[in-house]
């Protein structure tokens, strides 16, 4: 979660502080499988938050960054099916169903190849044959109390289903083989960032499966299979292989943001259908798809970056899944960049036609909460209006609006700015009532409406000796109060008065007395007029009627008083530009000691 901390500024951080809400919320889409969409299954990102408080320290708790999560998560759950073998001659469309990682399964199921992996043996007469023609490197039994050794000959393949359910293997090493160019992928492959296994942990045999068919399932491969090879120190090594998937090339590209779209209920079919049936099922699944996206609103990727894309897509000869996934890549940083960080990429469908369709949620708000808090964090009713929140937030920030964190901060500063409040929390959350909505909930604590300070202070002066002393043991000062948010409207009374011997006050007391009145035309009035007043008495010195050097004794010290009313209006018409027209009511009297 991304926090914004204010104290005389806004700063941005990775971490939260104690009074923040931590918002989980999981997204999960689930559709019928067809052959010609392919689908992002994502969680949901935690959601970035916003704060800011007047206090000078607060705890904070770090969190991993939701970018790096967010782009795995949506790569790993990409998942695709296939309604027919005959449905790729009539645009059929691809779909998807949610899927977990690397989780545990059943620890007796069968070995899963993907489509691509054969069986084989668990190598026991090869293993005996070859241990009397030659020595055979035989992995050390000795057992880490956190993983098993897997107890077999050095540098021999064993297929998934022939591991142990009741071992903890460590994985050594993962190799990705690219069955189609007979070649070894990189470490820097983007397919690398869909597996979950890792190297140097630990898994069973239940989680290998289950990682395995989280990849037969994602949509990314045709065939897919993982075999391990054994290390002499007890460790596995797993290789991957596998066949990309592809479709015929597009040429055009269009985004759409289908975020509050009502998802089409999933149709159940009937394995009994014929392939006429089937067909006529694919066609129409087909209009309904076609007629779905035309009611879609336009994303708000801009024209030149989509035509980037649409470069992309017909510089390839046809359409593959790695290349998917550099567009999703660069249409979700794209978002990231702007501030838009709920946005991501769900699906893309039109798949096997002319067309590439990105479909987006963007994160498109559906309503604006503002709540008061107390310190302890309990909701309270507060004192200030919410209209004179609701003036404070930008237009990105209200319903009807995709959620920018950039509006947000803005709100934040916007809100801080008013002086009415100790601590700001935006927080976003799901909508679970409007699938792909959010919700912006804005927490406010508001500071202590009422204050009073009262400051002491002494003169020293050289003394007789040449050492620092008292002008005075009778202590000057001065006493402030002030009352903010009167009526809850953010008005504001202060005052000051000021002596040199406050013990007892004499012609040397001055004071200061204002009234600032905002909003004179009206909360919901635009137009933001602020009425100050001012009464003041105050009495100095006069730097003109002086003796000059020897003469002090001889010219008395001239005080000069000064008592009278202010009175004025500003307005504020830009953030650089500001009008201010008023009255001075002033009597100013002069007088000797």
């Amino acid at each position: 979660m991304v926090t914004f901390a204010i104290n005389g500024q806004l700063l941005a951080a990775p971490a939260v502080s104690s009074t923040a809400s931590h918002l989980s919320t999981r997204r999960k889409y689930s559709t019928h499988s067809s052959s010609r969409e392919l689908r992002f299954n994502t969680q949901f990102p935690r959601f970035p938050s916003l704060q800011c408080s007047s206090s000078s320290s607060s705890n904070r708790k770090t969190e991993p960054s939701p970018n790096n999560n967010l782009l795995k998560s949506l790569a790993k759950s990409l998942v695709l099916g296939s309604v027919a073998s005959s449905a790729s001659l009539f645009l059929p469309r691809f779909t998807s169903i949610l899927s977990g990682g690397g989780g545990g399964g059943d620890g007796n199921s069968g070995g899963f190849g993907g489509g691509g992996g054969g069986g084989g043996g668990d190598g026991g007469f090869f293993r005996d044959l070859f241990s009397l023609a030659a020595p055979v490197a035989v992995a050390d039994e000795e057992q880490s109390p956190d993983w098993d050794s897997h107890g077999l000959p050095a540098n021999i393949v064993v297929q998934l289903n022939k591991l142990s359910g009741f071992k903890k293997y460590k994985i050594s090493d993962i190799l990705f083989f690219d069955r189609r160019s007979q070649t070894d992928v990189s470490t820097e492959d983007s397919f690398l960032d869909i597996v979950s296994i890792q190297p140097g942990k630990v898994y069973t045999k239940s989680q290998l499966q289950t990682e395995l068919e989280t990849l037969a399932t994602c949509g990314l491969f045709d065939k897919v299979d993982l075999v391990g090879k054994t290390k002499p120190d007890g460790t596995l090594g797993v290789t991957i292989s596998f066949a990309e998937s592809t479709w015929q090339p597009a040429e055009r590209f269009r985004c759409i943001n289908v975020g509050l779209m009502t998802q089409a209920k999933p149709i159940a079919t009937d394995s009994d259908m014929t392939e006429k049936e089937m067909i006529a099922y694919l066609r129409s699944q087909e209009k309904d798809y076609k007629r779905r996206i035309d009611k879609a609103r336009p994303c708000l990727l801009p024209g030149g970056f989509q035509r980037e894309m649409m470069m992309m897509l017909r510089d390839q000869r046809k359409v593959s899944a790695r290349l998917l996934q550099r567009i999703q890549k660069r249409v979700n940083k794209w978002y990231q960049d702007e501030g838009y960080a709920y946005a991501e990429v769900t699906n893309f469908g039109s798949l096997n036609s002319k067309e590439l369709v990105c479909e987006v949620r963007e994160g498109d708000i559906t309503q604006l909460v503002i709540q008061f808090q107390d310190k302890l964090g309990n909701v309270i009713e507060g004192n200030t209006q919410t209209p004179i929140v609701h003036r404070e937030i930008p237009k990105q920030l209200r319903p009807g609006h995709v959620l920018n964190m950039k509006a947000a901060s803005q709100a934040v500063r916007n809100i801080f700015a008013l002086g009415l409040f100790s601590n700001i929390e935006v927080l976003p959350s799901q909508d679970e009532k409007n699938s792909g909505g959010v919700i912006v909930e804005i927490k406010l604590t508001e500071a202590e409406p009422k204050s009073a300070e009262v400051s002491t202070e002494w003169s020293i002066v050289p003394g007789s000796t040449g050492y620092p002393s008292l002008a005075s043991f009778q202590p000057g000062g001065s006493v402030s109060f002030e009352h903010r948010n009167i009526h809850g409207l953010n008005r504001s009374v202060m005052g000051s008065v000021t002596t040199s011997n406050l013990l007892n006050p004499q012609g040397d007391l001055s004071f200061t007395f204002d009234y600032v009145h905002p909003y004179l035309d009206g909360v919901y009035n635009p137009r933001n007029r602020i009425l100050k007043t001012s009464f003041i008495n105050s009495s100095k010195l006069s730097p003109v009627f002086t003796g000059g050097p020897g003469f002090e004794e001889a010219v008395p010290p001239m005080l000069v008083d000064r008592i009278g009313l202010k009175a004025n209006i500003s307005e504020n018409f830009t953030p650089q530009s500001k009008f201010t027209y008023g009255l001075v009511l002033e009597e100013i009297t002069t007088r000797d000691q």
